[in-house]
């Protein structure tokens, strides 16, 4: 896990927060029976399939190592990939035991059982415990816009993700009340992701 910080303004909650399972020892056999073409979901999904399949690496740009703490990070996995690295295509955070909070873009076009879940790691290479999901849901909201500037970008660009049972590794981020102080535009924040 590396983290970082972040100056600016005009965050999405999921980017605030951090962002995007099941046992089995069939996923490398049925990853052989996979191509490329019969890979659906939005951009990141469809990346880590083709990291694994092509035997690509992943690669983080700038960032530090993370020693301790962020608990809460998770990361959102293909099932069929084995567990690790390859498998991972979008972060997000435990907002408690049942709730994971993402960005909406990453569930784009994906269901329950096309992701899994895994918690409570500082790396994702180290042994994974999987959890399965129950539901996705991308906040109703969720559009793209163009900008002369900007481009093409996510409008209300955030979802949650339920798990199948509580997470038992991993610890949920503490969220601000509604009676705390608000960010300004310029605060710097830490951000944290795989």
């Amino acid at each position: 896990m590396f983290k970082g910080r972040f100056y600016g303004f005009g965050l999405s909650a999921a980017m605030v927060f951090g962002v995007a399972l099941g046992q089995g020892g069939t996923t490398a056999a049925l990853a052989d029976e996979v191509s490329l073409r019969e890979i659906h979901g939005p951009q990141e999904y469809i990346n880590a399939a083709r990291r694994y399949l092509e035997h690509g690496t992943f690669k983080i740009v700038g960032g530090k190592p993370v020693t301790s703490g962020h608990a809460w990070q998770v990361s959102l996995q293909v099932p069929w990939i084995p567990p690790g690295q390859s498998a991972h295509f979008c972060g997000g955070s435990l907002i408690s035991p049942m709730w994971v909070v993402t960005a909406g873009h990453c569930l784009e076009g994906l269901k329950a059982t096309d992701i899994v879940v895994s918690a409570g790691a500082l790396h994702l290479g180290s042994a994974l415990h999987r959890l399965t999901v129950s539901g996705l849901y991308v906040h109703r909201g969720f559009h793209y816009e163009t900008d002369i500037v900007a481009g093409r970008y996510p409008v209300n660009d955030i979802a949650l993700v339920r798990l199948f049972e509580p997470a038992g590794a991993g610890k949920p981020i503490s969220l601000q009340s509604s009676g705390t102080q608000r960010l300004r535009q310029g605060s710097i924040i830490e951000v944290s992701g795989y």
